[in-house]
């Protein structure tokens, strides 16, 4: 669904490819299960990092989810990865 809903904005307002940012962000999760991570920010406790990749107009591309105590620069592989279109070749 997320798919086919970037594809039409695509058609319609066009993805901004020239300039992408990505940005992470850490949350609690006191009930979380074996995919969270100790928080090295929060005393240890249970949590998760999210990693968000946008285009330049601020349209998300990808996401990447992972336990708190993994490292930023691991999961900016997995949000490159992750991008759930085929950006264009440059003409």
């Amino acid at each position: 669904m997320w798919e086919t809903g970037l594809l039409e904005y695509d058609i319609k307002k066009g993805l901004e490819w020239e300039w992408q940012a990505i940005d992470g962000a850490m949350t609690k999760t006191p009930l979380g299960l074996a995919g969270t991570g100790a928080n090295p920010t929060d005393r240890g406790k249970k949590g998760t990092k999210r990693s968000l990749q946008t285009d330049g107009k601020g349209i998300p591309l990808s996401v990447a989810i992972d336990g708190a105590n993994r490292h930023d620069k691991k999961l900016v592989k997995d949000t490159l990865d992750s991008i759930i279109i085929e950006r264009p070749s440059p003409e």
